[in-house]
């Protein structure tokens, strides 16, 4: 079996590994416009000139070192967690050359090869660095009132090293797993600004990005609303600072959070925490966000 990047013209074939090649294949085509993924990121399983599996990486323009797992694409036949952990294997190595040095990758509960996935992730060498939930907010459901005295500016008021320092402030003593792991690796500052770099090459509109500020005008935390499409939002960061924990701030910074993409047009707004993540937890379903879903969010890094 051989394992290698796809061309251009493999697309539609490539595609064919889907059960719904031609979203599989519209979905491709707008990453790699979007410089979000491209064909040299695309890897493909091959037996004689069959396409038997493959793996599709997601970029981060401003982190060149960062790459996480977009869709592992695998057979239906016996077989599939070595063909999967092979590709795996196999990309990885390739990445290398590409000088990627961390690789993510997440598996929903609610994803029918989840168990296979998870085999596959840990056979070519991934570990399991945290546990998350998915909330899901509906626009068919009213936003409850919660009143409040917060004040709010926008990232488009703020310098983006203000933003950053601020991300760094409220993730001391987090409850975040992933965030904790980061701070290790990199550092307090790196942490914060490569955390906000992921951000912006996810969906950057700093009109939406908010930070609360407390009547004795102390900033007190932020919310990062995001839209991924014209029906979907999600509140992708908050925090609040260590001192002016326990005051609600947190329900309030997501209420805003919420209230923005609402007003945006999204029907449905995700949030993923984690599992340890109570105060934050009772905040989602105060507001009537409900837990859709377990995420394990794996990592690999390369030497």
């Amino acid at each position: 079996m051989l394992v290698r990047t796809i061309k251009q013209n493999d697309l539609a074939k490539f595609a064919q590994l889907s059960p719904s090649p031609a979203n599989l294949q519209s979905k491709l085509q707008t990453l790699w416009i979007d410089q979000r993924s491209s064909p040299e990121y695309c890897f493909v399983a091959e037996e004689d000139s069959n396409f038997v599996g493959g793996a599709v990486y997601l970029l981060f323009p401003s982190l060149p070192e960062e790459v996480a797992l977009w869709d592992l694409l695998l057979p239906t036949t016996a077989g599939s967690r070595e063909i999967g952990s092979r590709i795996l294997i196999a990309s990885f190595n390739a990445l290398g050359r590409h000088s990627v040095k961390h690789i993510e990758a997440r598996i929903e509960s609610t994803d029918d090869n989840a168990i296979i996935r998870r085999a596959c992730l840990e056979a070519a060498g991934m570990c399991c660095f945290q546990e998350k939930w998915r909330f899901d907010f509906s626009s068919h459901h009213a936003l409850p009132e919660i009143g409040g005295t917060l004040i709010y500016q926008s990232l488009l008021q703020l310098s983006n090293d203000f933003f950053i320092t601020l991300i760094e402030n409220v993730t001391t003593n987090t409850l975040d797993r992933g965030d904790l792991m980061n701070m290790k690796n990199l550092g307090t500052y790196r942490a914060a600004e490569s955390y906000f770099n992921i951000l912006k090459d996810l969906d950057y509109r700093p009109e939406l990005w908010q930070i609360g500020i407390a009547p004795d005008n102390i900033p007190v935390g932020l919310v990062v609303p995001q839209i991924f499409s014209p029906k979907l939002g999600a509140i992708n960061y908050l925090g609040v600072v260590p001192q002016e924990r326990g005051k609600g701030y947190g329900l309030e910074l997501l209420h805003k959070g919420t209230e923005i993409l609402l007003t945006a047009g999204s029907e449905q707004i995700i949030g993923d925490i984690d599992t340890l993540n109570f105060p934050l937890a009772q905040s989602l379903e105060t507001l009537g966000y409900k837990k859709k879903c377990e995420i394990s969010c794996y990592e690999f890094r390369l030497a």
